[in-house]
């Protein structure tokens, strides 16, 4: 995962004016309320970790969609390893 961050930090740095949505999935466990803080705080983290390879937090917008949009409908765990993602959307210019 670090390698995936750090390439998007690459071109984050690259690209100073470019902004992006970060979209911060969970699990389907847990109530949505929670879900949706836990998505923040993940989001948060991965904030920080650009920051501190060069990227400027004001490109970044998190939003922390939580359980919403399920990749898989199940409490298995591999249901839980796929809806547990974070998609990066990038504005257009």
């Amino acid at each position: 995962a670090l390698n995936k961050l750090q390439r998007r930090a690459l071109r984050l740095r690259a690209y100073p004016a470019r902004k992006i949505k970060m979209l911060v999935y969970t699990d389907i466990q847990g109530s949505p309320a929670y879900n949706r803080r836990r998505a923040r705080k993940v989001g948060e983290k991965i904030v920080q970790f650009l920051k501190g390879e060069g990227v400027d937090p004001k490109q970044i917008e998190v939003v922390a969609m939580g359980e919403r949009d399920p990749v898989i409908r199940s409490y298995s765990a591999e249901a839980k390893r796929k809806n547990r993602r974070v998609v990066f959307v990038y504005e257009e210019k």
